[in-house]
């Protein structure tokens, strides 16, 4: 009796799945920068009507282990995001590799506006922000289980945030 039960529950779990993941109501997790964001959530952080994706500097770096999708507002222009996804499984201890090259990038390796950088609490295991000295914009940069990532672009603080947010729940 047990076994026939266990069986019943078995398939109506897989099958809810199957539903849940055939609807959307479950997302299925990124495999590359560019599948953690929407161009919609994008445009929306940045308050405009359309991004389009940069095919020609968007790419995996197999040797810097790095995924980069670049988003932007209209050709030539400054506005945009850029994601960039460091692939890894980061140990206890010190702040992995990954979360220091992401936060190195972030913060274009300057240790003055990194030391600057506020902590953001509810992304990741890790995550900190700063802004652009030039004001247009700012830099957040992550860390999960699954690596880390910097996202960098013409968003404040608080759309960052929940770029983040969202990115970090699809690693």
């Amino acid at each position: 009796m047990k076994t026939r039960r266990a069986a019943a529950t078995s398939a109506v779990t897989m099958l809810a799945l199957w539903i849940a993941s055939s609807t959307g109501l479950v997302e299925a997790k990124a495999k590359d920068a560019c599948e953690l964001l929407t161009a919609v959530e994008i445009a929306k952080a940045l308050n405009v009507l359309v991004v389009k994706k940069d095919e020609v500097n968007s790419d995996q770096h197999l040797m810097g282990h790095v995924d980069i999708c670049s988003w932007y507002v209209k050709e030539n222009s400054p506005e945009g995001l850029e994601s960039r996804w460091w692939h890894g499984k980061p140990g206890a201890g010190e702040p992995p590799a990954e979360f220091i090259a992401a936060k190195g990038h972030a913060f274009e390796h300057d240790s003055a506006r990194s030391d600057k950088a506020q902590p953001v609490s509810g992304v990741g295991a890790e995550a900190v922000y700063g802004p652009f000295p030039d004001g247009t914009g700012g830099s957040l940069a992550f860390r999960t289980r699954t690596g880390a990532v910097a996202l960098v672009g013409s968003a404040g603080k608080e759309a960052l945030t929940s770029l983040a947010k969202l990115a970090a729940s699809r690693m």
